[in-house]
């Protein structure tokens, strides 16, 4: 991510998921806004750019909506939950899904993180290098 200031920042992520020998490719980009509201509490939301590719089939474009809270717990170590909406050009409804996580921070830009989604179809659950410029 990037922040443009101290309420505004641009973020992106990748996902790459493969079960039962199907692939599903995750692109998100967009906006986020955050608002501190303690000393160690933060609400964010995003309005993200989605793309998804399934298999060997063509891509889909959407968006992704998320709204949630940043609790850092202690100097290094970060939790967050929050709701996540996103929805494609399919014609399908769209999934909603709850967002729960924790990121280990080794620098004021680098963190390991660690996020789990649950959604009524589909669980997932993530982890990796986030940098903050």
């Amino acid at each position: 991510s990037y922040a443009f200031n101290d309420h505004l920042y641009i973020a992106g992520d990748f996902t790459q998921v493969s079960e039962n020998r199907r692939d599903l490719d995750l692109f998100t980009l967009g906006l986020g806004y955050k608002h501190n509201f303690s000393e160690n509490s933060t609400f964010f939301t995003e309005l993200d750019y989605a793309q998804v590719k399934s298999g060997s089939s063509s891509y889909q474009n959407g968006y992704e909506v998320t709204i949630g809270i940043r609790s850092m717990v202690t100097d290094n170590l970060e939790l967050k939950g929050g709701v996540e909406y996103l929805d494609f050009d399919s014609g399908s409804d769209g999934n909603t899904s709850l967002l729960i996580g924790t990121a280990f921070s080794f620098t004021e830009n680098i963190a390991l993180y660690a996020d789990y989604k649950y959604e009524s179809d589909l669980s997932r659950f993530a982890a990796g290098l986030r940098i903050n410029f």
